[in-house]
């Protein structure tokens, strides 16, 4: 199983039924990757989820994401500062690296992922 930190674009755009990364959200349900959690990744999909949809679905997110088994939380005991041009973003390295991600996902202008993360998509995507 892969391991994942997502990036809460990349998380949104895979919400939506029948969208283009819709078989991103299918694929962390249905246990083929293992999504990484920490607080801050938690209240970032929250706020970004809450604003861009409901309260009610955030929650429903939030809450789906955490009672699976395969989910992994962890607790970041250090801050690496990787990411100048948006410092906001360190959070999803530093899970990442505290997890020993396989994949951080994230968007680039109009890409949905970059280098590092290119093999979920040929590995997952439909």
């Amino acid at each position: 199983m892969i391991r994942a930190v997502i990036d809460t674009n990349v998380l949104l755009a895979s919400l939506r039924r029948g969208g283009q990364y819709r078989w991103l959200f299918d694929a962390i349900l249905e246990g083929r990757v293992a999504v990484v959690l920490s607080t801050p990744i938690v209240l970032e999909y929250t706020e970004i989820i809450t604003a861009k949809t409901t309260t009610e679905i955030a929650a429903n997110v939030i809450g789906a994401l955490a009672r699976l088994r395969h989910t992994h939380h962890v607790e970041v005991a250090y801050r690496w500062r990787l990411i100048e041009a948006d410092p906001d973003d360190d959070k999803f390295v530093d899970a990442a690296i505290g997890a020993g991600a396989d994949v951080l996902s994230h968007t680039t202008g109009t890409s949905m992922c970059s280098r590092p993360s290119a093999f979920l998509w040929s590995e997952l995507s439909p």
